[in-house]
């Protein structure tokens, strides 16, 4: 399950709701999980 906010237009994070970490995606467009939202 994932929780979805919207940061401003055009920005969303996405959090995994049992892990907490955020899906993140990098430079490339590869996803990666990490645990701060930068």
């Amino acid at each position: 399950i994932f929780q979805r906010t919207s940061v401003s237009r055009g920005q969303l994070k996405i959090q995994g709701v049992a892990t907490c970490l955020y899906l993140c995606m990098d430079v490339c467009g590869l996803l990666y999980g990490s645990v701060s939202c930068n």
